[in-house]
This record gives structure tokens, C-alpha cells and sequence, in this order.
């Protein structure tokens, strides 16, 4: 009896987190109103920062889309710094007109340039974004909007990935949907990193002495600060699909390192913040998601220890289990990227667990 009450237990954490939360938050969502930017022309001058390596395939096509953006060229300041590279990005670079850039001759890692990049910027607004994406033309324009509210600290824009895969594009829906309910009570729980603004006097220094995912650390500083950080749906960024599927999964690896080097940041933050609703958000959608691979495991486990009769309920599920890791191993050892939905979450938790071995490091080694 009790081993089906802790079974129960572990699916209905794993429900709640899918299903109920997102229901929950759509609920929510209903009961709050969208930012107004109708009307409001407000084009405040804002430093746009890239922090790129080893680009010389894409950055001089990168720096050609902001500069294009309709937005006054004369309240864009542009800096791009690239760390050392094993290509010609710093040659590009340097021919390239109408930008601030510093190439590194040593490599340091991505944090300590933005730390530089944003101290040497000139202006009140920061935008953040990567080397290898692509902004709609009025991405700026309505993603600077949002700091016409006083109280608005940050703002994320909308990313997407261009893919035909199924898994993705529901991905892609599930969280947009999270972050503009999240957005309108103005606690997006994590900006997207290729595309969000701070205002440059509530940034805090991130540690440049740990593996950390910046945009998610900057954006709790930011909301440490008791202001707002509300998504821009109409600020939208793109990025082609062409990831190699074992360097996604290493890639969502490395994101969990960066997440267990984060749980200090979290609890800063919670202590800081007496919000209910904030965290309601951050234990629903960040910590439940990181741990959502030992729930996995452990609802198989004690699925197991459940006697069955035949195909009852108990035996179906526990052969569906089955059935989708071994579906996951296999699309796995055939380089498919459709391996990657179903084994995403434990190479997340992965990372999480080898994080302690990676302390010595400060910065990725792709």
C-alpha cells in the first residue's frame, strides 16, 4: 500500500509539473491583462552587446541584421566582443564599420567580456543577444518599449528555433506560453538569452569564477531588485535548426552545471523577495524541471515493486516506460535528433550531478 502511494505521489509531481502548472499559470494569465505599448513610440538609446567565438561563418550576416533594425541608428551603440579564436572573426571584425569590438588575444570565456562589455557601455539600457541569430526588423524597437514603465526593470523578447520537428515546435509552444502568462505579472522566471534588456543600473557583476548560465543569473539579479521583467511578444528572434544532436545533448548538460551553480542565486533571491506568486514560479517552473529525470526514474522504480496482473494498469505503464527509454536509447546510438526529447532531461540532470566536477572551470569547453 505504500509503495503505491509513493508511486502516486511521484506521478502526480510529474503531472502537476506538465499539466496542472500550465493550467494553472493559463488560468492566471486569463485573470491578468497584457501590457499596453499602444500608442507609445518610446525609443530610448540602448547599448546592443554580442559576445562571439570562432563566428567567421555568421557574425558579419549578425551584426548586417541589427544594424539593419528599424530603429534610430544614432541610439544604437553596438559592441562586439569576440573572445580568442581558432578562425578569421577577428579579422572580420576589424573591417566591419559602424561597431565598438575588442578581440581577446587570450581566451577567457563569455562572462568575464559581458562583465566588460557592460561596464564600458555609454548607455542606461542594455540589449543582450547572441553571435548566431536573427532579429525581426522591429525586434528592438518593441522590445525598448516595455522601459517606458519606470518600474519595468528587464525585458525578454520571444525566441524560437526553426525546425519542422514536432517535439521542438511544441516545446518552443509550451514555453512561450509559461513566459507570457509569467510576463504579464512581470516575473519571467529567466529571460531568453538571445534576446532580453536590462536597465544597466540594477546589473549586478556575474561571477566570472564558476559555469553559470548568465542570462537566467542576470535575470534574477535583476528581480532581486524588486522591479519588474515583463516579455515583449512582439519582440521576436530566430534561430535556424541545424544542431547536431549529440552536441545538444552535451549542450543541455552544460546547462545543467549552469543550473546547480545557480541554487545560490535562487535562494538569494527567495529571501530577498517575500513573493508568493515568485515562488510559485521558480519551484513549478525551474526546480521541478531540473529534477524531473529522478522522478522519471523513480516512478519506473516503484512501478516495478507494484505486483500486476497481466496487462492491468500497472503492467501497461510500466511496459510503456520501458518502451519510450529503450525508443530514446536506440535513437540515441543512431544519431537521431529526435532522441533528444525523450533523453533531454537526464542529460539536464547530468549536469547537475557532475557539477562539482566542473569547478574548476570558467568557461565551456565548446
Amino acid at each position: 500500500m505504500l509503495i503505491k502511494i509513493i508511486f502516486f505521489v511521484l506521478l502526480g509531481t510529474l503531472l502537476y509539473e506538465f499539466l496542472l502548472f500550465p493550467l494553472i499559470l493559463f488560468l492566471l494569465g486569463i485573470l491578468k491583462k497584457k501590457w499596453d505599448f499602444s500608442g507609445i513610440n518610446y525609443e530610448p538609446s540602448a547599448s546592443i552587446i554580442i559576445i562571439t567565438r570562432n563566428s567567421e561563418k555568421f557574425i558579419e550576416k549578425r551584426i548586417q541584421n541589427i544594424i539593419e533594425q528599424d530603429y534610430p541608428k544614432d541610439k544604437l551603440e553596438i559592441i562586439v566582443i569576440a573572445d580568442k579564436s581558432n578562425d578569421r572573426t577577428g579579422d572580420i571584425l576589424r573591417n566591419l564599420k559602424g561597431i565598438k569590438y575588442f578581440v581577446s588575444p587570450e581566451r577567457r570565456g563569455k562572462i568575464p567580456l559581458l562583465n566588460k562589455a557592460i561596464e564600458i557601455s555609454i548607455n542606461d539600457i542594455i540589449i543582450l543577444s547572441d553571435d548566431n541569430v536573427s532579429f525581426e526588423k522591429n525586434a528592438v524597437h518593441e522590445l525598448l518599449k516595455g522601459f517606458y514603465y519606470n518600474d519595468v526593470h528587464g525585458v525578454s523578447g520571444v525566441f524560437s528555433v526553426k525546425s519542422k520537428i514536432i517535439s521542438e515546435i511544441f516545446y518552443q509552444w509550451f514555453e512561450n506560453s509559461i513566459k507570457k502568462a509569467e510576463g504579464k505579472y512581470g516575473v519571467v522566471i529567466g529571460a531568453y538569452g538571445p534576446i532580453y534588456a536590462i536597465r544597466k543600473k540594477y546589473f549586478e557583476k556575474v561571477p566570472e569564477n564558476k559555469l553559470l548560465m548568465e542570462d537566467f543569473i542576470i535575470t534574477l539579479n535583476t528581480l532581486k531588485k524588486k522591479g519588474k521583467f515583463i516579455l515583449a511578444e512582439r519582440a521576436l528572434c530566430y534561430e535556424e535548426y541545424n544542431i547536431n544532436p549529440r552536441n545538444d545533448l552535451l549542450r543541455k548538460k552544460r546547462i545543467g552545471v549552469g543550473n546547480a551553480n545557480s541554487l545560490s542565486f535562487i535562494f538569494d533571491l527567495m529571501k530577498r523577495r517575500k513573493n508568493l506568486l515568485l515562488w510559485f514560479l521558480i519551484f513549478s517552473h525551474k526546480l521541478l524541471r531540473w529534477f524531473t529525470a529522478p522522478l522519471l526514474v523513480l516512478v519506473l522504480l516503484f512501478n516495478m515493486l507494484i505486483p500486476y496482473n497481466g496487462l492491468d494498469f500497472y503492467g501497461i505503464f510500466f511496459l510503456a516506460q520501458v518502451a519510450i527509454y529503450l525508443t530514446g536509447i536506440i535513437l540515441f546510438l543512431l544519431k537521431s535528433k529526435y532522441a533528444n526529447f525523450i533523453l533531454g532531461y537526464f542529460f539536464l540532470f547530468w549536469g547537475f550531478l557532475v557539477s562539482k566536477e566542473e569547478k574548476s572551470k570558467t568557461f565551456w569547453d565548446v
